[in-house]
C-alpha cells in the first residue's frame, strides 16, 4: 500500500472513531435494539483503550450498524457529514474565517479525528473513552 493510500486510510478510521465517539449511545442502542449484541461496539472501544490497531475493528463495526438496519452504516455517516470540500477538494470562496485560530483541541491520544475550537468561555472538552481532556495545538 502506498503512503497516500496509508494516509487516506489513517483519515478514514480517525474520521469513523470521531464518529463511533460522538455517537457513543445512538450506536449501542442501535445494535442491541430488540435484543441484539454490541459486541463490534466494545471490541472497538476496548482497543482504543489499549492503543490496540483499530482498522479492522471499525470495518467490523461498521458492518454489525448496518447489519443492525442502519444501511449509511459508520463510514457513510462520516461522508455525509464531511460535505462537499472533503470530496471534491475544493472550498467555496468566502466560507470559513478569513484567518485561522492559533490553537485547535485534538484527540488527546490522537486516535480519531476529533477537533473543538475554544469559545469564548466554553471549558474545553474531554475524551469520550478516557476521560482526558482534549490537547492544544498550535496551527
Amino acid at each position: 500500500m502506498g503512503t497516500e493510500e496509508s494516509d487516506a486510510q489513517t483519515a478514514r478510521v480517525a474520521d469513523g472513531i470521531d464518529y463511533v465517539c460522538g455517537h457513543l449511545a445512538d450506536i449501542r442502542a442501535s445494535l442491541e435494539y430488540d435484543g441484539g449484541d454490541a459486541t463490534a461496539l466494545d471490541r472497538l472501544l476496548a482497543s482504543l483503550k489499549t492503543g490496540a490497531d483499530t482498522a479492522r475493528l471499525l470495518d467490523d463495526l461498521d458492518a454489525a450498524v448496518q447489519a443492525s438496519g442502519d444501511q449509511v452504516g459508520v463510514y457513510g455517516h462520516v461522508r455525509a457529514a464531511e460535505g462537499l470540500e472533503s470530496v471534491t477538494g475544493a472550498s467555496m470562496p468566502g466560507i470559513g474565517s478569513p484567518q485561522p485560530a492559533e490553537v485547535v483541541y485534538l484527540c488527546p491520544g490522537r486516535r480519531c479525528s476529533r477537533v473543538w475550537w475554544p469559545g469564548a468561555s466554553a471549558a474545553i472538552p474531554v475524551c469520550t473513552l478516557n476521560g482526558q481532556p482534549l490537547s492544544a495545538e498550535r496551527l
